[in-house]
């Protein structure tokens, strides 16, 4: 299958800043203590023990939060890898696999998300992904963007922006038996 130069310019594109992310989130894991060492554990055991999926809770306590500091250096390496090979173009194929691996455990972790934060507010959060690929457009690969479409960026962060300074979640979201019974203590678990 043939690309056009300017599909060609599109992938590249896109590639190059897939391995921006990539690379920005890889050396905060690897160069900042704060991730490995303290972030990961307080993250891993407030996901486990709020939100985690429950497939996921034997794997999470059993073999990721044991060796916290490991994984999380590990993960932090496989971005910098995927980041660096997404840049360089070299192991394009393995690296988009192990950034799917990593999208899909996003995946899991937005819908977990869901799970204790209502979809009005967790939803816009995303939102914000129409913004930046306009300007990438824009700016990378000089498309023209009319106004009608930049006034609809406006109203999207407008939104996003009005929707994240209200309530996380609703009075009508279900809460377990443990988190009602520690709130009326005042203590999060």
């Amino acid at each position: 299958m043939a690309t056009t130069p300017s599909a060609a310019k599109t992938i590249a594109s896109v590639r190059v800043a897939t391995s921006i992310f990539f690379l920005l989130f890889g050396e905060y894991k690897l160069v900042g203590p704060g991730f490995a060492h303290g972030g990961f554990q307080g993250y891993l055991h407030e996901y486990i023990t709020i939100s985690a999926v429950t497939y996921y809770r034997p794997v999470l306590s059993g073999l990721i939060l044991p060796h916290a500091v490991f994984f999380a250096y590990l993960v932090g390496v496989i971005e910098i890898f995927v980041g660096v090979s997404l840049l360089l173009g070299l192991w394009v194929r393995l690296s988009s696999v192990l950034g799917i691996f990593f999208l899909l455990a996003f995946m899991s972790a937005y819908l977990s998300a869901l799970s204790w934060a209502d979809l009005t507010y967790v939803l816009p959060a995303t939102a914000f992904g129409y913004v930046f690929i306009a300007l990438i457009a824009r700016f990378l690969l000089h498309e023209h963007i009319s106004p009608v479409r930049w006034l609809g960026i406006v109203l999207i962060t407008a939104g996003v922006g009005f929707v994240a300074g209200g309530p996380e979640s609703s009075s009508t979201k279900k809460t377990s038996g443990t988190e009602s019974a520690l709130s009326t203590t005042g203590t999060r678990p």
